[in-house]
């Protein structure tokens, strides 16, 4: 993460509760615009994985605020 957003902080958490584990990954880099076209499969792979194992993908960001990537799976 810290070679396209510019981040001097990342913080990994996983949590695991009522039979759904929930992995975060957080930085405060300099975000981006969610909509736009992205050069490169990082996100697309990303999500694609996740769907394989039925599991949920969700991004939050935005330009000058960092990204928040949390992937969530039931029934572990």
């Amino acid at each position: 993460m810290s070679k396209h957003s510019e981040a001097s902080f990342v913080n990994i958490s996983c949590h695991a509760k009522n039979q759904e584990l929930e992995i975060a990954i957080e930085d405060n880099g300099k975000g981006f615009d969610i909509t736009q076209n992205a050069s490169g499969f990082g996100l697309q792979g990303m999500q694609e994985r996740v769907m394989a194992v039925s599991g949920n993908l969700e991004i939050k960001t935005s330009q000058g605020n960092g990204c928040k990537i949390i992937a969530r799976f039931r029934n572990i």
